[in-house]
């Protein structure tokens, strides 16, 4: 199962409506594929609901700017993966490691998986979890540094 796949999106999605029966007249979906299904069937059962929206008007098409998970996900490509991907590409174009060797797969995954975890770790503690967090409108959530905020949760009424 994964997140990727239109069909466990659409699912998820069945799966909120049928637990909360709530439905939202408008959804804000981004363009990846994966949403595709979700937009179709949120539309679909806006009109059978008989809402006086013309169907394409109840999904909102744009990017997630404020979605912390894409948003860690990109840092962590951007700090990491690639720095990993130019190691295991220079090793592969000296002829010293093969993917489809899995003598050299594991060694590989002997060398690099305690640095890997140390080096998410890092970024975790240095560059995510010591990131200001703003304000957001109803939530209870508080703004401020996560790391500031774990230590300190009195002070945010934790």
């Amino acid at each position: 199962m994964t997140n990727n796949d239109p069909n466990v999106i659409g699912w998820f999605y069945l799966e909120h409506l049928f637990n909360t029966k709530v439905m939202a007249s408008i959804i804000r979906v981004d363009k990846g594929t994966e949403t595709g299904v979700m937009a179709t069937m949120h539309a679909n059962l806006c009109q059978q609901h008989g809402d006086e929206m013309v169907p394409i008007e109840t999904i909102i098409y744009g990017p997630f700017t404020s979605n912390q998970i894409e948003r860690w996900w990109r840092e962590l490509h951007e700090q990491l993966e690639k720095f990993f991907k130019h190691q295991l590409n220079f090793l592969k174009d000296q002829s010293y490691y093969d993917p489809y060797n899995s003598t050299h797969s594991g060694h590989t995954m002997y060398v690099f998986l305690s640095l890997w975890c140390k080096e998410v770790d890092i970024f975790v503690d240095v560059m995510w979890n010591s990131h200001r967090i703003r304000a957001q409108k109803n939530t209870f959530l508080p703004d401020g540094i996560p790391n500031h905020i774990y230590n300190f949760l009195k002070q945010y009424g934790l």
